[in-house]
């Protein structure tokens, strides 16, 4: 099973749009835009490597980070982040 939400990254190059697919062993954001490098148009993030997630804001929308073992920090505005969350839960996600 895979779930599709509409997000954008929040990187030193600014707001991404793109989707975040969750599936029961990574997430995978990909974006379109092909001005940015590729290392930013396709991230994968096993469960196993996301050590933590916090939530905030960035103006009035809600905000994820997910923080890995490597040290890397990703940051994304997940517009239903309720659902997402709920969505994290039904498949057994943990983070």
């Amino acid at each position: 099973m895979k779930k599709t939400f509409a997000v954008s990254h929040m990187c030193r190059n600014g707001i991404i749009g793109g989707f975040i697919y969750v599936t029961p062993e990574r997430l995978i954001y990909q974006t379109g835009k092909i001005s940015i490098s590729k290392a930013l148009q396709n991230i994968e993030m096993p469960f196993s490597d996301v050590i933590s997630t916090e939530r905030g804001k960035f103006l009035f929308l809600p905000t994820v980070s997910f923080k890995m073992k490597d040290g890397g920090e990703f940051k994304y505005i997940i517009y239903s982040v309720k659902r997402f969350f709920g969505t994290m839960k039904e498949l057994g996600c943990d983070i």
